[in-house]
């Protein structure tokens, strides 16, 4: 592993990115359970209000609980930019984002109204902490390559997803609904998984990538260009509907990405290190489902309308679970332990020994987890057109949320056992 570029002892406290990794695998429980409890019906649409429930479960309570957390680590540690009063903006972050996706998913299961509206206040307050707290983390960045600027895409891409979301939620608790609202539907994905989830991985993965998996840097000018080409098709997609821009624009920031998947895979390929890996067969997991989503994407006009429904739940499935779950639950297994170590060293001084990062979590239970995670993928993408698969696949999530929540829980536990014992 190389941490030559990183400034690590500007990291937070560990209880301000944990809480956040905590918490997800209860969130992608709680997904499981959604989809049990309302059977293989829920994959027929993504408009169904179950579907909805189950999306923002895994969007906000899985994936932006993760990411919120990896960007308090990552702005100190990565771009030399502390957020100040890290434990505070924890709080202030985390309660609103956990009783928020509980407050919207209560509203789509229910239909409550005052759910909808105590689910967008929430979460517009997470949302706006977030977007001030990383913006101007971000502006006070003490280098400017790509990572740096795909937290800066991100972070648009996410503020632009919220500045949609928070009024649509608003909308379903008021019971009415502006003329703008099937665009605002439209375009709300589109950020969330493109921008927001997309972007952020590319710029995170210039970093990671080499570091975590020992390869070669990525290409200086793909650092530069990916995540500005990918902002500015989704710019062109919301500025100029009903025109041949969004398709044009949509197109190319949909290719970017697949490039991205197309480069981390060969520099995977040609790494130094040939010993195995579970983080990194999720990573080949996850570009393999980019490249996949992206290019789906790219065929949309060529969908038989007969079949167009399910091919959008695919793609949803392949982008959520194939890509943005795979990414995730791959670099938690290197960075929770890695923390724990990092920080017990650090308490205890170069002089004493403390456990090693495969002490904290090793490689048996993590392959368990990448077992599940890979079982669950396979079956939910031909479940959207084969109901058999379906039970089976929700037994093979739950599983995979399960033992992920296990190694990063039982991490903790070691972490806390070891830092009483050095008293």
């Amino acid at each position: 592993m190389n941490t030559g570029a990183l400034s690590l002892d500007q990291a937070p406290p560990i209880s301000v990115p944990w809480r956040f990794f905590l918490t997800a695998p209860l969130f992608g429980l709680a997904t499981a359970l959604v989809l049990a409890w309302y059977g293989p019906a829920i994959l027929e649409s993504r408009w169904l209000p179950a579907s909805a429930a189950a999306v923002h479960l895994l969007t906000l309570g899985f994936i932006t609980m993760v990411m919120a957390g990896a960007m308090m680590q990552m702005l100190p540690v990565v771009a030399g930019a502390p957020v100040p009063h890290p434990r505070l903006v924890a709080w202030g972050l985390h309660v609103p984002l956990t009783a928020g996706t509980v407050a919207l998913v209560g509203g789509f299961l229910t239909g409550t109204r005052g759910a909808f509206l105590a689910g967008a206040l929430l979460l517009a307050t997470f949302a706006v902490v977030f977007v001030a707290v990383v913006a101007l983390s971000l502006a006070r960045a003490k280098s400017a390559f790509g990572t740096v600027n795909g937290m800066w895409a991100a972070l648009i891409a996410f503020a632009v997803t919220a500045a949609l979301g928070v009024p649509m939620a608003w909308s379903f608790g008021r019971g009415a609904f502006p003329a703008a609202f099937g665009l605002w539907r439209d375009l709300h994905p589109l950020w969330g998984l493109g921008g927001w989830v997309g972007l952020l991985v590319v710029g995170v993965g210039y970093q990671v990538v080499p570091m975590f998996q020992l390869t070669r840097p990525y290409p200086r000018l793909m650092t530069w260009a990916v995540a500005p080409l990918g902002l500015a098709g989704l710019a062109a997609a919301s500025l100029l509907p009903g025109t041949w821009a969004p398709r044009t624009a949509g197109t190319i920031a949909a290719l970017a990405l697949a490039v991205f998947a197309a480069a981390t895979l060969v520099l995977q390929s040609t790494r130094r290190r040939r010993l195995p890996d579970v983080s990194l067969t999720y990573w080949r997991v996850a570009m393999a489902s980019l490249a996949g989503a992206a290019l789906l994407f790219v065929a949309r006009p060529a969908w038989p309308a007969a079949n167009a429904a399910q091919l959008e739940v695919f793609s949803v499935l392949l982008a959520i679970v194939g890509f943005a779950l795979s990414v995730i639950e791959g670099m938690l297994l290197k960075i929770v332990p890695f923390l724990a170590w990092f920080h017990l060293q650090a308490r205890a001084g170069l002089s004493v020994r403390v456990p090693n990062v495969k002490d904290f979590l090793p490689d048996r239970p993590a392959r368990w987890q990448l077992r599940a995670h890979v079982a669950a993928l396979s079956l939910l993408l031909p479940a959207v057109g084969w109901p058999a698969a379906f039970w089976p696949a929700v037994a093979a999530f739950a599983a995979s949320q399960c033992v992920l929540g296990w190694n990063l829980w039982r991490t903790a536990w070691r972490f806390r056992t070891a830092l009483a014992q050095l008293g």
